[in-house]
């Protein structure tokens, strides 16, 4: 049967088909490509946030070294307190 032969309405409905098909395709397409961008944002999230956990633990041991050091040399005179402080920095 050719197309002309049927009436407007099951034209109508079959071109109202075909649009509802493609944007099903559409939105699965985009819903699928959110995810993806989805789990890459949280790896690269995850990786900065032990980035900055390991910043800044090192910066509170540096802080820590610095202040041994500062109390090495301002507590020094006395050889036991130098010892101990030398020995925590």
């Amino acid at each position: 049967m050719k197309l002309s032969n049927h009436s407007i309405g099951a034209r109508m409905a079959t071109a109202l088909g075909l649009v509802l098909a493609l944007l099903l395709g559409a939105a699965l397409f985009g819903i699928a490509t959110l995810y993806r961008t989805l789990g890459t944002y949280d790896s690269t999230v995850l990786q900065r946030v032990a980035q900055e956990r390991a910043v800044s633990r090192m910066e509170s041991e540096f802080k820590t070294q610095v202040l041994e050091w500062k109390n090495t040399l301002l507590r020094g005179e006395d050889s036991r307190k130098r010892e101990l402080h030398w020995a925590a920095f």
